[in-house]
C-alpha cells in the first residue's frame, strides 16, 4: 500500500491550518473580560460586607460595654443626666459618660467616648451617634419597680452606598432589688 503524502495545496489550504481565527480570539477575550469584571465586583462586594460586619461588631461591643456598666449603677442613680457609673463621672480625668437628659441623638465621636471605648476610632468617618431612653415601670402606690434602659446607635454605612443609616437597638431592665 502506498503512503499518501500531503501536497503543497493541502498544507497551505485554509482547512488544514492550525490556529484561531480573529472571531474566536475576540469571543474568548470577551468571555475572559466578563469573568475578570465579575471577580473584581465580587471582591469589592466582599470587602464592603467585611467592613460593614466589622463596624456592626464594634457598635455591638460598645453597646454591651455601655449597658454592662449602666446595669452596675445603683438603681436610684439610673436617672437621665447622671453618670452611667461613678467611674465615668468626669472627675480626675476620667471620661464623662452620662445618661442623656433626653432621647435626642448625640455624637459618639468625642474624646470621652473614644476613651471609654477606643474602637470607636474606626468609625470616625461614619459619624456614629447614640440615643438612650430610661423608662420607669411603676406599680400600684407609685413605687418604681424597674427601669428599662433602651440604647440605640446609628452610623452611616460603609461607602455610603445606601440611603440612611444603620441602626442597632439594645434594651436592658434593671430591678430595684437586684443591683
Amino acid at each position: 500500500m502506498r503512503k499518501q503524502t500531503a501536497s503543497y495545496y493541502d498544507i497551505h489550504n485554509k482547512r488544514y491550518r492550525i490556529g484561531f481565527t480573529i472571531v474566536e480570539v475576540v469571543i474568548a477575550s470577551t468571555i475572559l473580560s466578563f469573568i475578570f469584571i465579575y471577580v473584581l465586583l465580587f471582591l469589592s462586594y466582599q470587602r464592603l460586607q467585611s467592613r460593614k460586619a466589622m463596624e456592626e461588631a464594634i457598635m455591638l461591643d460598645f453597646m454591651q460595654h455601655y449597658m454592662e456598666i449602666a446595669r452596675n449603677q445603683s438603681f436610684f442613680k439610673i436617672i437621665p443626666g447622671q453618670p452611667i457609673n461613678f467611674l465615668y463621672d468626669g472627675a480626675h480625668g476620667a471620661p464623662n459618660i452620662r445618661f442623656p437628659a433626653d432621647t435626642n441623638w448625640y455624637s459618639l465621636y468625642t474624646t470621652n467616648f473614644r476613651n471609654f471605648h477606643p474602637d470607636l476610632e474606626w468609625l470616625k468617618a461614619e459619624n456614629p451617634e447614640y440615643s438612650c431612653a430610661i423608662t420607669n415601670q411603676v406599680i400600684a402606690g407609685g413605687i418604681t419597680r424597674s427601669k428599662r434602659i433602651t440604647l440605640q446607635v446609628r452610623w452611616r454605612p460603609p461607602l455610603m452606598k445606601t440611603v440612611g443609616r444603620i441602626t442597632l437597638k439594645m434594651d436592658t431592665v434593671v430591678y430595684q432589688g437586684f443591683n
